[in-house]
């Protein structure tokens, strides 16, 4: 089974729950996270070894990216979903398998 290439976007306390998730999910490839922040992004994408990005557009073009999990707060949520068309997309608080 091909591994799904996965992304978070938001680097607090939501986004470090998925990342450790996704870093133990067989049918996952942890690949990337975005911040607002490239500071932030850069030193999350070090602890887990992915790509960090300050644009989701860019991050979800680059990376390859097929899940993204929306680890934001709400206001950014509607915005975010609209830059990841065509992806799968998990907001913070759900649950997939």
């Amino acid at each position: 089974m091909k591994k799904l290439r996965t992304a978070i976007v938001g680097c607090g306390k939501v986004g470090h729950f998925h990342a450790r998730a996704l870093t133990n999910l067989a049918n996952s490839e942890f690949v990337a996270v975005c911040s607002t922040s490239i500071a932030s992004a850069k030193a999350f994408g070090q602890q887990y070894g992915v790509s960090a990005f300050d644009s989701v557009d860019t991050m979800v073009d680059g990376a390859q990216v097929d899940v993204v999990c929306i680890c934001t707060p709400h206001p950014l949520d509607r915005l975010t979903r609209s830059r990841t068309s065509g992806r799968l997309c998990s907001e913070g608080g759900c649950e997939c398998n």
